[in-house]
């Protein structure tokens, strides 16, 4: 009897009759707040707005709302930029190349030994990265004290840098 019963309430559609367009909700949001919110006809594809730029990082959406069957949530994903930071010596020859995320320190090789020279500094600060970057090695030419004398007894004295040539003094004249 529920068989004929089941039979008998389910009717025929009705040829005329204009089918119902399902719509779905679809939702895009970026480090928790919504950034846009589309309705969109089953079957349909949604139109994906800008990733919201944010400092530092390149974002994506983690998926495509095409052929829309469902209520849909797009998320944005974000990657932290790296970026090259190159020591380079005296002479701009690459000592070491590092990778550093944005806003990163990176770590400085050891500068090179120079005959005559003494290193002083990096010519730039690298503790907070933010775009690639060539870091200089700033060395100082060492400095010696020449002192001429004269029967023992100095008579003039000059510093003078790392193979740089000292200014000889007058020969001091001597009685006899």
């Amino acid at each position: 009897l529920l068989l004929f019963e089941d039979a008998y309430l389910c009717k025929a559609e009705d040829p005329t009759a204009i089918p119902q367009v399902q719509n779905y909700t679809v939702t895009y949001v970026a480090d928790g707040v919504t950034v846009s919110t589309q309705t969109i006809e089953e079957g349909a594809n949604a139109t994906a707005p800008e990733v919201p730029a944010k400092e530092g990082y390149t974002g994506a959406w983690d998926k495509v709302a095409n052929n829309v069957t469902g209520d849909v949530t797009v998320t944005a994903v974000y990657t932290i930029k790296t970026y090259t930071v190159t020591f380079v010596d005296m002479n701009g020859d690459t000592i070491k190349e590092v990778t550093v995320e944005y806003g990163k320190a990176a770590t400085a090789p050891t500068a090179p030994a120079v005959t005559g020279y003494t290193f002083k500094n990096w010519d730039k600060d690298f503790s907070n990265v933010t775009g690639n970057l060539e870091v200089k090695a700033v060395y100082e030419i060492n400095k010696y004290t020449v002192t001429y004398k004269a029967d023992g007894e100095p008579i003039s004295t000059e510093t003078v840098g790392h193979g740089k040539d000292a200014t000889l003094p007058a020969v001091p004249v001597k009685d006899g």
